[in-house]
């Protein structure tokens, strides 16, 4: 059998040619972000106008080769010039600020590029009087409410129980720098127009994006600590972790969650009770969050049922009462080091049961030699309690304050000090055990002497 012989492959294209194929790189198509709804269509211009009636103000007339062109500016900005006064009744909503840019106006915003931008923030005096006492915030974007595809922006803070109290919300056609720096703005705008603090956060509690950090950053700070240049690690530490992601570590501000989970979950609540998972047009949703507004101050009116009081110290659960006790009743040697302002508690942590003189000293001047020192300064705690005030006020090093906002330390101490008196039901677990689950019962077994 005779074998034939395969003829070598031939491309159809030179060597140029399928090199430039191959690297060519698609054009990539605009994904759209906002979506218009189609109203009406008009035979003629006059039907048009007339449609329009009273709802859309004149802008200004035109005239081309084509013929006369008549702009008009949309009811977004009449609907907030009929609602900037700020009303007597403290749970309605208002709009505090809002700014309008059309495309035939010059602006210094380059950051949107899609047309129109607007920015509205809707809150009301109730809501404000809260921001008025807060000392940190919560920021956050949440999607999937307005059927044009527009964000809505929502601030707010928690309190020591962890409850988010929102500020208000803002619906913006972009969710970029400016447009967080235009809520944080906006809150002081109405702070300043109800005659309230001025709002000084002292910190941010929100996700990774940058647009959130900056306008923050353009807001209040306007200033970037410079790398320091060390060795390798120090640099790369430093860049990466104290100044990009700053706010990585459990403890940098106290009484402030670290976690924004308060605000998602509110976003969920948005979605789920405010627009049942639909989206609405602008116009429709301008209604929903009129509402949300009433809603949200109604449940923090003192009078309604079930009032979401904003909380001003921590709560102490029966358990908590029940540890504290047992541990105000051991045997662990604490030293107290007095001030002119506050008195410091140095209590030994876990099993231990003394602080020696040298490591007392170091953990005081924080001057470690070896990393196993430093390690071993976790092993002392620290509870500062003032002078002349409530003792839920006082702070401690440890974990669960830093969490909790109260811990079994700063109770146990005061406990210790007379300074208050643990509940009946606290006393009746033995040393050394926990307490179990549930409400404890308030009766003897049967057939027991009462």
């Amino acid at each position: 059998m005779e074998g034939i012989q395969v003829a070598q492959y031939v491309s159809d294209l030179s060597d140029e040619e399928v090199y430039k194929e191959s690297n060519e790189k698609p054009q990539k198509k605009k994904k759209r972000t906002k979506y218009w709804v189609k109203e009406a269509v008009f035979d003629n211009a006059g039907e048009a106008e007339a449609s329009l009636g009273n709802a859309w103000s004149k802008h200004y007339t035109n005239y081309s080769e084509i013929g006369r062109k008549v702009y008009y500016r949309c009811e977004l900005e009449q609907w907030c010039k009929q609602n900037v006064d700020i009303p007597t009744d403290e749970n309605k909503y208002f709009v505090v600020s809002y700014k309008i840019i059309y495309d035939d106006e010059e602006d210094d915003d380059e950051e949107d590029i899609n047309g129109n931008i607007f920015r509205v923030f809707l809150s009301s005096v109730r809501l404000l009087n809260i921001a008025s006492i807060s000392s940190h915030v919560h920021a956050d974007a949440t999607y999937k409410l307005i059927w044009q595809g527009f964000p809505v922006l929502v601030i707010g803070t928690t309190d020591l129980k962890k409850v988010f109290h929102p500020f208000g919300l803002a619906i913006c056609s972009n969710e970029q720098t400016k447009d967080f720096e235009f809520i944080f703005n906006s809150v002081q705008i109405g702070l300043e127009k109800i005659n309230k603090n001025l709002l000084k956060p002292s910190a941010l509690i929100s996700d990774v994006a940058d647009s959130i950090k900056n306008g923050f950053k353009n807001w209040k700070m306007n200033n970037r600590q410079k790398n320091q240049s060390i060795i390798e690690f120090l640099n790369y530490f430093d860049n990466e972790w104290i100044q990009t992601n700053g706010g990585w570590y459990e403890g940098i501000q106290l009484y402030t969650p670290s976690t924004n989970n308060a605000l998602e979950a509110t976003n969920k609540v948005i979605k789920d009770d405010g627009t049942f998972r639909e989206r609405h047009v602008l116009s429709r949703f301008l209604v929903v969050a009129s509402n949300i507004i009433n809603n949200w101050s109604i449940e923090r009116d003192p009078s309604s049922i079930n009032t979401k009081l904003f909380a001003t110290e921590p709560t102490i659960c029966l358990n908590l009462w029940t540890t504290s006790y047992q541990w105000a009743k051991s045997s662990k040697n604490v030293i107290c080091i007095k001030n002119d302002v506050s008195n410091k508690y140095y209590i030994p942590a876990g099993n231990l049961e003394s602080i020696s003189q040298g490591d007392l000293n170091k953990y005081v001047n924080k001057k470690w030699t070896t990393f196993n020192q430093f390690m071993k300064s976790f092993d002392i705690w620290c509870v500062e309690i003032k002078n002349d005030s409530d003792w839920k006020t006082s702070r401690c090093t440890c974990p669960a304050f830093l969490k909790n906002y109260i811990c079994k330390h700063i109770i146990g101490m005061s406990i210790r000090l007379k300074l208050c008196k643990p509940p009946p039901a606290a006393k009746n677990v033995p040393i050394g055990e926990k307490r179990k689950r549930g409400r404890p019962a308030k009766a003897r077994r049967a057939l027991l002497m009462q």
